[in-house]
C-alpha cells in the first residue's frame, strides 16, 4: 500500500532495521507532485467535531533542498521530515482528524507556497516538521517555534512540546518565537517543530529508529488534539 511503501522507503534511507507498521490505505490515495496541493479530504455529511478540523502538515525542505545532515553526513533532514509527517498523518487519522500535506514526496516547495496551500485549504492548524543541527555535538532536545505575539500559536506550541517530552523523554528546549516565513504567512495557528538534533550522535541514533520517530509524531498529534479539545473554543471566543 502506498503509505506503508513510502514509510518503508524512508526507513531504508535513514538506515534502520527496526519495524514500524502503520495502517494501510488504498492505491487511490496516491498524490502526484503536480497535484498534491489539491488533495483535500472532505468531511462526511455529518462530520464529528474533530472531522471539522483540517490539519496542514508541512514536511520541511525537500527536492533540491536537503535541509541539514546527520553528524556522519549519512542522513538527510528532508527524509526524516517526510517519514515523520507520514506517521503524523496516521496518528491524526486515528484520532479522527483530516489532514493534508504541503508535500507528500521528495519535491521542492517554496516557503510562501507552503503557506498558500494551508491558507487556500482553510486549514485549522499548520505544523511544519523539522530536525535540528548545532555547532556543538552536545546540543540536543526538542524545541518549537511560533510567530511573535501569536497567542493561539504559542498555546499550540506549548501543548505539542509538553506531549512530545512526555512520550519521548527528550530534553525540552522550550517554545520560542521566530519570524520564519511559514509562520508569518499562514493565517491559522502555526508552529514549527524541531524534533531533535541530527548533529548529536546519541540523539541521531534515536532519530534513525522509526519507532522513536513515531513517538515524536504521536506527541505532535496528542498536542494538537489537546489544543483543539481544551483550548480552541476558548481562544476563538477571545
Amino acid at each position: 500500500m502506498i503509505r506503508r511503501t513510502l514509510i518503508t522507503l524512508f526507513i531504508v534511507i535513514i538506515g534502520t532495521s527496526c519495524s514500524y507498521r502503520p495502517h494501510t490505505t488504498s492505491h487511490n490515495d496516491t498524490i502526484s507532485a503536480t497535484d498534491y496541493y489539491r488533495f483535500d479530504p472532505k468531511p462526511s455529511l455529518h462530520p464529528t467535531k474533530k472531522e471539522k478540523h483540517l490539519i496542514v502538515i508541512d514536511p520541511g525542505h525537500g527536492g533540491k533542498d536537503p535541509g541539514t545532515k546527520s553528524w556522519d553526513k549519512k542522513h538527510l533532514e528532508k527524509n526524516l521530515n517526510l517519514a515523520t509527517a507520514l506517521m503524523l498523518m496516521d496518528q491524526l487519522d486515528n484520532l479522527g482528524y483530516r489532514s493534508i500535506f504541503t508535500r507528500k514526496n521528495d519535491v521542492f516547495i517554496p516557503l510562501v507556497k507552503r503557506a498558500t496551500i494551508a491558507n487556500e485549504n482553510n486549514g485549522t492548524i499548520f505544523v511544519s516538521i523539522h530536525f535540528n543541527s548545532g555547532l556543538s555535538r552536545k546540543a540536543n532536545g526538542v524545541e518549537i517555534f511560533y510567530f511573535p505575539n501569536a497567542m493561539h500559536s504559542r498555546v499550540l506550541a506549548s501543548n505539542i512540546l509538553s506531549n512530545i517530552i512526555t512520550y519521548s523523554a527528550a530534553n525540552s528546549r522550550g517554545v520560542k518565537s521566530s519570524r520564519f516565513t511559514v509562520l508569518k504567512k499562514t493565517s491559522m495557528p502555526a508552529v514549527l517543530v524541531e524534533g531533535g538534533f541530527m548533529s548529536n550522535p546519541p540523539e541521531m541514533q534515536k532519530l534513525r529508529d522509526p519507532v522513536y520517530l513515531n513517538i515524536i509524531a504521536w506527541g505532535i498529534a496528542k498536542g494538537i488534539d489537546t489544543y483543539l479539545s481544551e483550548y480552541w473554543n476558548t481562544l476563538q471566543g477571545n
